[in-house]
């Protein structure tokens, strides 16, 4: 299987879209999001990239680009 993350910034800023949270509160979900997202990668059998164009990179899980990901699939 593949997993592709698109739009998935793991850093301090908080888009447009995230919606009204409190910023703190919200930086936490993101670092435990990110968290989940490493282990997983390091211990799933399925293979997971980013196509993020910019933003915090995710351990385990290459970024690669858009045109690359349409050479996979």
């Amino acid at each position: 299987g593949l997993i592709v993350l698109a739009g998935m910034d793991f850093g301090t800023c908080i888009g447009e879209y995230s919606g009204k949270y409190e910023k703190e509160s919200k930086l936490e979900k993101l670092k435990i999001g990110k968290k989940l997202i490493e282990d997983l990668a390091k211990i799933s059998n399925t293979t997971i990239i980013n196509v993020t164009s910019a933003g915090e990179n995710i351990k385990n899980v290459p970024r690669i680009s858009i045109e690359d990901l349409n050479a996979i699939i």
